[in-house]
């Protein structure tokens, strides 16, 4: 009990006194999200591996949120474009890890680039990141 009276002390203290008159109110515009500690895996692929000539493999990253997570969205550098995904189970989650699976052409020689970012539930897209996986003879 002396707990819960000290406590709302504190919040009735916290809100009165002083202070403006006026009524209005900046919105909050919410934080970007941010990813980091990039994998991608595997680290290097040879010409004609995989299955009809498109290898896969995963990316992973941490990332930091002010709302939640919903989209996923990768860019490679050759043939599949910008390739987008759905998040699910980390609904509530501010911070956390996401493993997600990458596609990439493998019959020629070239090294395949991706870019990785986020979207959150506000709109809002995250910084971007790069890896690559070469791929050789």
């Amino acid at each position: 009990m002396r707990k819960f009276i000290v406590l709302a002390a504190f919040v009735l203290a916290a809100c009165g006194g002083g202070g403006s008159s006026s009524n209005s109110t900046t919105p909050v515009v919410p934080a970007s999200p941010t990813i980091d500690n990039l994998a991608v895996s595997p680290l290097a692929a040879t010409v004609g591996s995989g299955s009809g000539g498109v290898g896969s493999g995963t990316v992973a990253f941490d990332f930091t949120s002010s709302a939640d997570i919903v989209t996923l969205k990768i860019n490679d550098s050759v043939d599949f474009g910008t390739q987008t995904f759905q998040v699910s189970g980390i609904a509530g989650l501010r911070s956390g890890h996401i493993t997600a699976p990458i596609r990439y052409p493998t019959t020629t020689r070239q090294t395949v680039t991706f870019t990785f970012w986020v979207v959150d539930a506000n709109g809002n897209s995250s910084n971007q990141l790069s890896g690559f996986i070469p791929i050789g003879g």
